[in-house]
């Protein structure tokens, strides 16, 4: 229902970061009502992790995606990693969701701030 309405309907937009940010901004307010300053928050912190780009992943291949979720994360919320890695939208939907259940976290703004203090998330 998403791609229905961004701003451009060219298949390889769906698979770049500029559909990522443009559904994350969405997600955001709909899912978990944050504003604008979670939004720039969360685009530093995900910019720093992968740049938006939903096939990133460590040279380890442990972390995974725009939010560089763990594998074993992206395998607990029930899917695999090929679904995980072929869709935006998941991946954002999943990376929100773990920053919002994640004790001490609850917001993009508190993720980043750890994420300074300790570089990771």
């Amino acid at each position: 229902a998403a791609r229905a309405l961004a701003p451009h309907q060219y298949p390889r937009f769906f698979d770049g970061p500029s559909y990522a940010k443009w559904y994350a901004v969405r997600h955001i307010r709909q899912a978990y009502g944050w504003s604008d300053r979670q939004m720039s928050c969360l685009n530093q912190l995900w910019t720093q992790e992968s740049s938006w780009r939903i096939k990133a992943m460590r040279p380890n291949g442990k972390f995974l995606g725009i939010p560089q979720l763990s594998r074993l994360a992206v395998v607990a919320a029930g899917y695999s990693v090929a679904e995980f890695r072929a869709s935006a939208e998941l991946e954002v939907q999943l990376g929100t969701k773990y920053i919002k259940l994640r004790k001490g976290y609850g917001t993009p703004c508190a993720a980043l701030a750890h994420f300074k203090r300790k570089s990771w998330y």
